[in-house]
C-alpha cells in the first residue's frame, strides 16, 4: 500500500480483460482506497478530460471525497465499485487514474491490464 502524508493509501488495484474461451469479455477495474478516518467516499468514473496520448491507455477518474465534519480516526478501507466496460472496442494495455479530490494527494500509479487467455 502506498501512503501519502498519512492521508490516503491504495491497495490491490487491478485491471483484467478475460479472453478465456467461453468467458464473457469484460474489462474490469477496481481496488481499495484506504482512508485515515471514517466518512470518506471513493468511486471510479469515466474521465471526460483530454483523451490519452497512447491509444491503448484507459483513463479513469478516481473521485475521492473527504468527510465534511469530524470523523473517527479509524483507518477505513473503501472497496471501489468495480468499473466495467462490456466487450471493449480497444484492447487496453494500461489504466491511468486521474485523481479528483483533496489537494496535495496523488492517485494510484498506472497499472497494467491483465489478459488471461
Amino acid at each position: 500500500m502506498s501512503e501519502q502524508e498519512g492521508r490516503l493509501g491504495y491497495q490491490d488495484f487491478y485491471a483484467v480483460c478475460n479472453h478465456m474461451p467461453g468467458a464473457e469479455r469484460v474489462l474490469r477495474v477496481g481496488g481499495t482506497v484506504v482512508a485515515p478516518t471514517r466518512g470518506w467516499t471513493a468511486v471510479l468514473e469515466q474521465d471526460d478530460g483530454l483523451p490519452p496520448v497512447v491509444q491503448f491507455l484507459l483513463k479513469l477518474k478516481l473521485r475521492v471525497t473527504e468527510p465534511q465534519d469530524g470523523a473517527a480516526e479509524v483507518i477505513t478501507p473503501i472497496e471501489l465499485p468495480e468499473y466495467r466496460i462490456e466487450d471493449p472496442a480497444i484492447e487496453y494495455e494500461q489504466v491511468e487514474f486521474v485523481f479528483e479530490g483533496p489537494d496535495g494527494i496523488e492517485g494510484p500509479p498506472v497499472i497494467e491490464v491483465e489478459h488471461p487467455r
